[in-house]
């Protein structure tokens, strides 16, 4: 075994030995307590010399978890072995996976690896503890738990970005218009695609296709069409509740 797992795996199985030590050490101590308060001196001896080797088996095993601690955190995490690594765990768990550009996409969760950091981000929060078999455990989980998700404010904002698409366009109302093109125009201003990303809007897309809401205030129906032999570079894709790989394309409103 080799990577973080394996790494951490070591590590712990190292503190274990150190805490046996530390225990035998303070079980020990506790010997040498009790023959000084009674006055027992021979026992007194031996307890003390015996804490003082238990105190050196101490030092050591705690030196060798130390020294066996040698993976470069940061190397791991931009080379894309963590990335893999945690491909691997969230397929164990039962968790569709799929590495989009610089993230991670599983339903209903987009990962972002910050290896400067030794963290990652969940759907936007910060996350320090990484080891791949309870980050997969922790996606899992919220596949279990109701999605929140505000169907009828992001059908709104969705409009607009589509009014604004068609109109750069020269598009009429009711035609269709990519959808990657309307995350470019709610994106447009600096800083606004790192904040929101690609995989968040492919994802944000599939969830109000799932939750049927597809009728604005105005009364302007949702369309999603599809377009056969849709390159990637063309369409959105995310992660089905099943753990599926799906394709979103185009958008339109009509009354």
């Amino acid at each position: 075994m080799s990577g973080l797992e394996a790494a951490l795996e070591r590590t712990e199985a190292d503190a274990d030995a150190a805490l046996k030590a530390a225990a035998a050490a303070a079980a020990q101590l506790k010997k040498v307590k009790k023959a000084a308060a009674a006055g027992t001196l021979r026992e007194l001896e031996r307890s003390l010399s015996s804490a003082e080797e238990l105190a050196r088996a101490l030092v050591d095993a705690a030196g060798a978890a130390k020294s066996g601690w040698a993976l470069d955190e940061r190397t791991h995490l931009e080379s894309g072995a963590y990335a893999r690594e945690l491909l691997e765990a969230a397929k164990a768990a039962g968790v569709g996976l799929y590495e989009q550009d610089d993230r991670l996409v599983g339903y209903p969760s987009v990962v972002r690896l910050l290896p400067g950091e030794a963290a990652i981000e969940i759907d936007r929060k910060r996350q320090r503890s990484i080891r791949p078999t309870v980050v997969a455990e922790g996606l899992r989980a919220a596949q279990q738990r109701p999605v929140r998700f505000r169907a009828e404010q992001f059908l709104e904002a969705l409009l607009r970005g589509y009014r604004l698409a068609a109109a750069e366009q020269g598009k009429e109302s009711g035609a269709t218009v990519r959808l990657v093109d309307v995350y470019r125009v709610l994106t447009v201003l600096p800083g606004q695609a790192a904040a929101y990303s690609r995989q968040e809007f492919a994802r944000d897309v599939y969830l109000l296709d799932e939750s049927g809401v597809d009728v604005t205030r105005e009364g302007f129906r949702l369309s999603l069409p599809a377009a056969s032999g849709t390159r990637t570079s063309s369409a959105l894709t995310t992660v089905t509740k099943s753990g599926e790989l799906k394709l979103y394309y185009g958008v339109a409103f009509r009354r």
